[in-house]
């Protein structure tokens, strides 16, 4: 199975209701999003790197990433410093703004008024958390590196993402997601996927399914 997602919670949403949180960082486009705590599971400072390099290509370009802090991390903070660390170096800050932890509604808020979003971009992992699939599920193109022979095999299906395991990657699809076109197309296959694999309903009948044949058994 998989995450059990919401789809009426992490859907699309109107214009109008991301057009405030959007003007507040008028002058900004394109806005990637990657909201993924900063665990080195996670490739963040490679998604970082081609930002830094995409910013050369588009100077209005905006990263926006979590404040997740120490206290909130099950893997201490050095990550988390280092990710401000290679900001810094890069010379990158005005273009890089660090959001607070929010509730999960203006999350989506977050997920609908970004351009694209970023998740796993480890040449290792191969996999997901949630942002991963909660984006998909708001109609919004994803960035992420899915192992197709690990997605293949415990799902049957490899999610429609923009696949990237290095910044050069990375950046080759922020380049792709310029065209409006590629963006709609993404994100309307991502939410039709996440309905179709990960919807919480159905995900809940399968666990029920299975506890029923141990329950036989």
């Amino acid at each position: 199975s998989c995450f059990a997602i919401d789809t009426e919670i992490y859907r699309p949403l109107d214009q109008q209701l991301t057009a405030a949180l959007r003007q507040s960082y008028a002058g900004h486009s394109p806005i990637f999003f990657m909201p993924c705590r900063p665990e080195p599971i996670k490739g963040k400072p490679l998604a970082i790197e081609a930002f830094a390099r995409y910013l050369k290509h588009q100077p209005r370009a905006m990263l926006w990433m979590v404040e997740w802090g120490k206290e909130q991390m099950n893997v201490g903070g050095s990550e988390y410093y280092y990710e401000k660390e290679l900001v810094k170096s890069l010379a990158i800050e005005r273009n890089v703004v660090w959001l607070p932890l929010m509730h999960k509604h203006a999350l989506v808020r977050h997920y609908n008024a970004a351009d694209a979003i970023i998740d796993n971009v480890n040449p290792v992992a191969g996999c997901c958390g949630t942002t991963m699939l909660e984006a998909l599920s708001c109609g919004r193109p994803v960035i992420n590196y899915a192992k197709p022979k690990l997605w293949l095999r415990w799902h049957g299906s490899v999610p429609p993402v923009l696949q990237a395991k290095s910044a050069a990657e990375v950046y080759k699809r922020m380049l792709e997601l310029e065209d409006e076109s590629t963006r709609e197309e993404y994100g309307a296959k991502g939410r039709t996927w996440v309905k179709e694999t990960c919807e919480m309903k159905l995900i809940a009948s399968q666990q029920m399914e299975i506890y029923r044949e141990v329950a036989e058994f």
